[in-house]
């Protein structure tokens, strides 16, 4: 018998993943998505002029010509310290050039001394007794568990299948049939894991020592390190930005106050999410060596089951072989479910896109800063974007750019170029978190420049190779917007102005 003081059940409670993201929308700073929109365009005009409006033919007391690599100009915006590289040496519609860069050139003397495996490795991997594995240990005593719990489940149906004395039966009411408990399957045991073959092997490896050799060209001073706080904007020999690093991102664009209101409200909302919806792992050519990563002493949070280490794909891209039907929702955007039950699909979608929503804050900054470097090119974008079917689209805000996010969780970016890009178009990054290091290089400018919690870098991704330095702490987000070069050609959009040699001066001919 129920008593009667029993407390009555929370039909409105929910389960402790589906947590209320902070929606920056409601802040005073971003409400008027119109107005905010508005004065963004007005402030680009101003800032672009105050940037690119200086001639790198006249005399100037900051410039630096000593190197003949690298021509260096400084001045101040406000109380913004900025640095302007102009690479005479770089064509970008020249790709010989790229190839032939005289920075990549003494890195890859430096990374000539790094150990190849060989043939004898090889051999003492194939002796190494894989039963010695963590892993495997692991996976063998939740064996034995496992076992040990279907054992005693056969022995007490066993014991509940003996014949019973049969008892007459008064009642007339028919017995309520209910389905039989399910039983547990027989677990298979595991097997040691399969060895690779020595093609396969020694192609990891050598990738594995490249990538080490990489990482220690940078701290072995290889590269040039611009200042932590200072925005650096590189130009190849005609005058064309390759690169643009807002090390203060969104304090640039909204203020100090709000921008790192910005950068903790998002950093929060997706540690949020990956509560309840841990990130695929993607083992592609920029997270090739993602077991390597995780092995590492200090990245053990990032382990799981508790850690989170992957990365989500949120936007629209064309199917696998099926580039006549169209562009679709991306895996991972119309994916369902949660790591707590299969049934909460649903919920977990309406998460998801409140998620994408709370991005529009870095959508508005991103514009503002693109609409500075190049602002041709940030037209093209957004044409091809109004171009787009409407029901392939996913949005952040009324102004949308790009057509695909990369949420990075805590993963170590190799050397690689963004060959699915828009051809000459440019791709965005907003990183998050609480982290140290973590710089991005530039193998072919001899660079490496600070990305802190809160910066917003653009680059050419698709013409220069790039990684991040190797980073410790609790976590690091980032979130990659870009726009794929299929969708463009499918929408019916040119490249672009590619060949624009000053962006100021051609949109005042205009």
């Amino acid at each position: 018998m129920k008593s009667g003081n029993a407390a009555p059940r929370d039909v409105t409670a929910r389960p402790a993943w589906e947590q209320d993201l902070q929606d920056l929308d409601h802040h005073p700073n971003f409400r008027d998505e119109d107005a905010v929109i508005r004065k963004i365009g007005r402030w680009a005009n101003h800032v672009k002029h105050r940037f690119f409006g200086r001639d790198w033919n006249t005399p100037h007391e900051n410039l630096n010509t000593v190197n003949p690599d690298r021509h260096s100009q400084t001045f101040e915006y406000k109380k913004w310290k900025v640095r302007m590289d102009k690479f005479p040496w770089l064509d970008l519609a020249d790709k010989p050039t790229i190839d032939n860069s005289p920075f990549e050139q003494r890195i890859s003397k430096h990374m000539a001394s790094a150990t190849m495996p060989d043939h004898d490795d090889y051999a003492r991997y194939l002796a190494a007794d894989e039963q010695e594995c963590p892993l495997y240990k692991r996976a063998l005593k939740d064996y034995n568990r496992a076992l040990a719990e279907y054992e005693a489940h056969i022995q007490a149906d066993a014991v509940q299948e003996e014949p019973q004395p049969k008892r007459r039966r008064f009642s007339t009411r028919a017995p309520t049939s209910k389905p039989p408990p399910k039983k547990p399957s027989l677990p298979k045991k595991p097997k040691p894991a399969t060895k690779m073959s020595r093609q396969t092997w020694l192609k990891y490896h050598a990738g594995l020592g490249k990538m080490e050799a990489l990482l220690g060209s940078v701290t072995s001073g290889c590269y040039d390190r611009i200042p932590r706080d200072t925005i650096y904007i590189a130009r190849d020999c005609k005058d064309r930005v390759i690169l643009a690093v807002f090390p203060r991102g969104f304090e640039f664009v909204y203020g100090s106050e709000a921008g790192r209101r910005c950068t903790n409200a998002l950093a929060n909302n997706i540690e949020k999410y990956t509560e309840s919806q841990p990130p695929p792992t993607v083992l592609d050519c920029r997270h090739a060596h993602h077991e390597w990563w995780l092995k590492l002493d200090g990245n053990e949070h990032f382990r799981s089951p508790k850690g989170r280490c992957g990365v989500y794909h949120w936007g629209t891209w064309f199917e696998l072989g099926q580039m006549e039907r169209g562009p679709i929702w991306s895996k991972d955007y119309r994916a369902g479910g949660t790591c707590s039950g299969v049934l909460d699909g649903a919920y977990a979608v309406r998460l998801r896109r409140q998620l994408i929503q709370s991005f529009g804050v870095m959508t508005r900054a991103v514009d503002l800063l693109f609409r500075i470097i190049d602002n041709p090119m940030r037209e093209q974008y957004h044409m091809a974007w109004k171009k787009l079917q409407p029901a392939a689209k996913v949005s952040t805000t009324k102004d949308e750019l790009f057509t695909l996010r990369a949420v990075l969780i805590n993963v170590l970016t190799e050397e690689h170029i963004d060959c699915n890009d828009w051809e000459s178009g440019w791709a965005w990054i907003g990183v998050l978190g609480d982290f140290n290091d973590g710089d991005l290089c530039m193998p072919q400018l001899g660079i490496q420049v600070p990305m802190p919690a809160g910066s917003i870098t653009g680059m050419r991704g698709r013409d220069l190779k790039h990684f991040i330095a190797r980073w410790s702490g609790a976590r690091r987000y980032s979130v990659v917007h870009s726009f794929g070069d299929s969708i463009r050609r499918h929408v019916g959009i040119d490249v672009g102005p590619y060949d624009v040699a000053n962006t100021r001066r051609t949109e005042e001919a205009s």
